[in-house]
């Protein structure tokens, strides 16, 4: 069985009931439309009071002066372009070299102001025409040598020992060896400019050996020792040992 339809047969015959709704729906949301755009002084108030956007201002260019004789190039073009040739293709190749011994020597320039150097030819201070006078740069500063001191300088030992570049072995005494003395005489020394031994003084040491020791050392000769590149006097300690053999 088919259902019944809601609508009765004289509402079918009568649709201008809903025609009519649609109109009034329709006329409802035009007019909430165009209600903003005819009365606007009832829109919020943050739409219009926002400050316009500053456009950049751009400077107006300067004015370039017209030159009064335009065929005449101005006086500092002609001292700029002084020197400028173009350059333009030989007709031929050359076969070698031109010896440029032969040209001709350039004219001199004119002479000029002494207190500027500047060649008298008509161009404005500070143009000097195709020749300028060189001007000689500053003297460079030569550095000072360094004070060399003229106080001993003290070494150990064994830096100095290193620089020996004669060695005398003592005689051994007669004496000590034959009361079978062995042991190591220690003596302070001063070694002059030149290596060679100034000054001595025992420190220690047995007395029979001593003497020999001396006589010894007084004859070694040391490479010269150098402070800031020149020699100077070494204070250091030397040691000589005797020993027997079995």
């Amino acid at each position: 069985m088919f259902e019944q339809s809601i609508l009765s047969p004289t509402d079918r015959a009568r649709p201008w009931p809903m025609v009519a709704s649609v109109t009034a729906q329709t006329a409802m949301v035009g007019l909430a439309l165009l209600l903003p755009l005819v009365y606007t002084e009832h829109l919020p108030d943050f739409l219009f009071d926002a400050p316009p956007i500053p456009l950049p201002r751009l400077a107006a260019p300067e004015p370039v002066a017209a030159s009064p004789n335009p065929r005449q190039p101005s006086v500092a073009r002609t001292a700029v372009d002084a020197g400028y040739r173009p350059f333009v293709q030989p007709a031929a190749i050359p076969k070698g070299i031109p010896d440029l011994s032969r040209l001709e020597a350039a004219p001199e320039a004119p002479a000029g102001d002494a207190r500027t150097g500047v060649p008298n030819s008509g161009l404005p201070s500070g143009f000097a025409g195709e020749r300028m006078t060189p001007i000689a740069p500053p003297p460079e500063a030569v550095p000072k040598p360094a004070p060399v001191s003229s106080a001993p300088v003290r070494v150990s030992s064994g830096v100095q020992e290193a620089k020996l570049i004669r060695r005398v072995i003592p005689i051994y005494p007669a004496l000590a060896k034959a009361a079978r003395i062995q042991g190591t005489v220690r003596m302070a020394a001063t070694i002059a400019r030149d290596g060679s031994i100034q000054e001595l003084q025992i420190l220690d040491g047995h007395a029979l050996l001593r003497a020999a020791a001396m006589d010894a050392v007084r004859q070694w000769l040391y490479q010269p020792t150098l402070l800031n590149g020149h020699p100077v006097e070494v204070i250091t300690t030397i040691d000589v040992r005797f020993t027997l053999s079995n």
